[in-house]
């Protein structure tokens, strides 16, 4: 046996030869009534005085001649007697220590949430051991992650204990991000930054999230995303357009979970805006005189601001006797045009551009003629 110690079968009359130690006794120690085996261990350490350890290792008795009873925690009680050589001693049948025995299968293993036991396989000289007959097997400290033990106990013919362990890993963190595509459109602003609402859906995460841009191009590059919100700001006129915007999502994880990140693609549309032109309508009037004999311009009968884009004005308004120049906007009355007040309405087209749509205004116009 590696330990040195003996293993000695239940309910066998045991009988130890003393141990011979400098200036003490020779004794013998008799086991009676033993219930469960005993891994005794016989140290004489004064005259008629020796200590025997149980079975299991988890207790100790302390005998002598005058007290045959043993210690509270002792298996078994133990009578002293002188040796010599007339004491004959039974044969004794000697089990096997478990630790001697070849212990696989013990693997780490990665966090489950569950309690994690082990495909264990104990053999002795090539020969498979049976676990519940030969020896048992019990855990400690393997739910979480850290190290966990695995107690591999004789049994029967089997004594001692030894204990294993293994590491119980993190598992990798669950978290899913997606893109929240309803979420995804912003309207074009010249002096100012735009910002998104939150872009990023995440499921199953374990711990803090936070937010980083992972663009690659130059212009998503400059998109600012807000490491605690994942918000998308985009800088004051961006054009419009369709933009790829790459955000990577991290959770920090936890005590039994890594850290684990995703990152999402996902498109940002800036639309064009409204096109901010205004239109004011301005009263002209013109000479009857004149009229007798040939026609008038009328030159800015509209005052146009904000507009972008080219302009192109239409008459909207059906009447013999006015012209309307289609890029200019100037007005013509026509020749031997009565005395009296008129209305005009004219409908002014910007055609827009890359950042604002086309838009139209129709304005009506007061023109005298007197």
């Amino acid at each position: 046996m590696t330990d040195g110690r003996r293993f000695l079968k239940k309910s066998f009359a045991l009988a130890i030869s003393c141990l011979l130690v400098a200036g003490a006794s020779p004794v013998a120690a008799f086991a009676e009534g033993i219930e469960e085996p005993v891994d005794a261990v016989v140290q004489v350490e004064e005259p008629n005085l020796i200590m025997v350890d149980s079975a299991e290792g988890e207790s100790e008795g302390i005998y002598s001649e005058e007290n045959e009873t043993t210690t509270e925690d002792a298996d078994a009680s133990v009578k002293l007697a002188p040796a010599s050589d007339d004491v004959e001693l039974p044969e004794i049948e000697i089990g096997s220590y478990i630790g001697d025995a070849t212990i696989s299968g013990i693997a780490n293993k990665t966090y489950t949430g569950k309690y994690i036991t082990q495909n264990i396989s104990v053999k002795y000289s090539g020969k498979a051991l049976v676990e519940g007959t030969d020896y048992s097997v019990s855990y400690d400290s393997n739910r979480f992650v850290g190290t966990a033990k695995v107690i591999i106990k004789g049994r029967n013919n089997w004594y001692g204990i030894v204990t294993k362990t293994f590491k119980i890993n993190k598992a990798t963190n669950p978290i899913k991000a997606s893109a929240i595509k309803d979420a995804l459109s912003v309207t074009y602003k010249p002096t100012a930054s735009i910002t998104t609402s939150k872009n990023v859906g995440t499921t199953g995460k374990v711990g803090e999230l936070s937010y980083e841009n992972a663009s690659t191009s130059t212009t998503t590059k400059s998109f600012i995303v807000n490491g605690t919100t994942g918000k998308v700001t985009l800088p004051k006129a961006t054009r419009a357009g369709t933009y790829t915007v790459r955000v990577k999502v991290t959770a920090v994880g936890n005590q039994n979970y890594k850290p684990g990140s995703k990152t999402v693609s996902y498109k940002i549309t800036v639309k064009q805006a409204a096109n901010p032109m205004t239109v004011t309508p301005v009263a002209r009037t013109a000479s009857y005189t004149t009229l007798k004999s040939r026609a008038v311009t009328v030159t800015k009968p509209l005052t146009i601001s904000g507009s972008i884009g080219t302009k192109t004005y239409t008459r909207a308004q059906n009447s013999n006797y006015f012209t309307v120049d289609k890029a200019t906007g100037k007005v013509t009355i026509k020749k031997g045009t009565p005395k009296g007040t008129y209305t005009l309405k004219i409908k002014v087209t910007a055609a827009g551009g890359p950042n604002y749509k086309p838009g139209s205004t129709t304005a009506v116009c007061k023109i005298t003629v007197k």
